[in-house]
């Protein structure tokens, strides 16, 4: 550059000047496209480094995370195995009915639909719209369960958002009250509680299934999954009990009970040759269709969780002890001093009725229930060989039956007895230290 007038000093530094400025200015673009290109390089590393994050650090749990958003699981219920008798009738089954549930989130008008359903199913409607509210924010509401088909049908035809009939099982029991300290009852879930439905509750309850479907934002079903898990229903148990001996059985303890006024009564039937229960009843008894709202002192099965006195009852086992141990023979004579026996050690032994029996054989006996005849033989086995025989026989243990809740009866130790005879001629006619209650006479 040339200016007139310039001395030729100044010309020189004005141009190294402009080069300068020409220079730096070039270096300072270049600095910022270095600095731009740095920081696009770490941008894109971030990236990147994200990406890689997502890709392989994270992938598995934001794997779960949409499925859990996508994925719909509608669990598929299990029929409950059935409860039969003997001769295969139904003592206890289980049938399809459906169930009314809401979705509280996808409601609208909270008012419209507890009046709406209140009328469809005969309930309170102020009482169910201060349910809604209370679970405004849950997506899980029961509004009645088990409903019959005209009020399930009501359902339908409303057609509210959020509203779902549900399919469920219901326990069912054909025969009513029969046989019910034996059969039980469950929760409305379907969970055994008591006797045999508590008992065998892992083969009857079965295994329930799910059914998965895609889903869309509001969790509505937009289509099938490979997935299903079909459900398999539970096992069918067979008691020995017979219903008709059972029914006889209950039908007696309740006319009995209304007869002497008393209050309660218990029947067992058992097949003496195998040992099985044919009918076990308590009086009085209950629904298990209605256990829930029945009293506890109802439910008790009395036949396993009460002791009692076995009385008479217990002389064949006395006579069994004295054949086993050659003590005695089946037509053997044994005098029973016309209803009127005492001695030193044992006191006085009379007969029920007053009976005044004579000379009687081992078998009568038993057939008349003398209690002096069973005392003697008692005195002809002795003191330590009856013990021993009444602990083979099982007394004062759990015979292990299939229905929980069973007590052990009570059988006082040998050095409890009386050094006498008292005690052992008392027991041979179920009374003294053989005992199945809490308390000693």
């Amino acid at each position: 550059m040339r200016c007139k007038g310039m001395a030729p000093e100044k010309i020189k530094w004005f141009n190294s000047r402009l080069k300068w400025k020409a220079l730096s200015k070039e270096r300072r673009e270049w600095r910022g496209g270095q600095v731009f290109l740095g920081l696009l390089v770490v941008g894109l590393g971030v990236v990147l480094g994200r990406c890689w994050q997502l890709q392989y650090t994270e992938a598995v749990e934001h794997q779960e995370r949409v499925k859990h958003q996508q994925l719909k699981i509608i669990p598929q219920s299990a029929r409950r195995g059935s409860i039969v008798d003997r001769q295969g009738r139904y003592l206890a089954m289980s049938t399809r009915a459906d169930s009314v549930r809401v979705d509280p989130y996808l409601l609208k008008d909270f008012q419209d639909t507890a009046g709406k359903l209140a009328g469809a199913l005969g309930l309170d409607e102020e009482e169910l719209y201060g349910k809604l509210q209370e679970r405004r924010d849950k997506r899980f509401m029961w509004v009645k369960r088990f409903i019959n088909p005209a009020e399930a049908e009501k359902v339908r035809e409303l057609e509210i958002r959020g509203v779902v009939l549900e399919r469920e099982y219901q326990r069912q029991y054909p025969m009513g009250q029969l046989a019910a300290h034996v059969i039980g009852y469950t929760t409305i879930d379907g969970d055994g509680l008591e006797g045999v439905e508590a008992g065998y509750d892992e083969y009857l309850r079965g295994q329930a299934g799910q059914w998965h479907l895609s889903s869309d934002a509001l969790r509505r079903p937009i289509g099938s999954q490979e997935e299903f898990q079909p459900a398999k229903d539970g096992s069918i148990v067979v008691l020995s009990i017979d219903s008709v001996i059972q029914s006889c059985v209950e039908e007696q303890l309740e006319s009995t009970v209304e007869k002497f006024r008393a209050s309660g009564a218990t029947g067992i039937v058992m097949d003496p040759v195998t040992g099985e229960v044919w009918a076990m009843a308590n009086w009085p008894t209950f629904d298990p269709k209605t256990a829930r709202q029945s009293p506890a002192e109802l439910k008790r099965n009395r036949a396993l969780t009460d002791k009692y006195e076995p009385g008479s009852t217990f002389k064949p086992f006395t006579l069994a002890a004295a054949l086993e141990g050659g003590h005695v023979a089946v037509g053997e004579t044994i005098f029973c001093h016309n209803g009127n026996y005492a001695g030193k050690g044992f006191g006085k032994i009379g007969e029920y009725g007053n009976h005044g029996w004579g000379n009687l054989t081992a078998g009568e006996i038993i057939v008349y229930s003398s209690n002096i005849g069973a005392a003697k033989i008692a005195q002809k086995i002795g003191k330590k060989n009856f013990f021993q025989m009444v602990e083979k026989f099982g007394f004062g243990r759990r015979t292990g039956i299939d229905l929980a809740g069973e007590v052990a009866g009570t059988v006082r130790p040998l050095s409890q007895w009386d050094r006498g005879q008292y005690d052992l001629t008392r027991a041979a006619f179920g009374q003294g230290p053989i005992v199945e209650r809490d308390t000693f006479p």
